[in-house]
């Protein structure tokens, strides 16, 4: 495991681990399911989840590989 996964990985834990969830932290949690994604080679196979990150973190889309069926 790469260094940047496992870093996304604890702050997506620790995210988690809080009752009281802000709109920051999800956006800030969606930018790290994206790291994760990106670190994994997995995008293909979560389109919708990294189409999602990707809004989320007001990123430009990549129409060809976000055709979501």
């Amino acid at each position: 495991m790469s260094n940047e996964r496992n870093y996304s990985l604890s702050k997506i834990k620790e995210i988690m681990a809080n009752s009281d969830i802000s709109e920051n932290d999800v956006s800030r949690m969606m930018t790290e399911m994206r790291n994760v994604l990106e670190c994994d080679n997995e995008r293909d196979n979560y389109r919708m989840l990294y189409f999602y990150c990707n809004w989320a973190c007001k990123l430009p889309r990549k129409t060809d590989s976000l055709k979501i069926e």
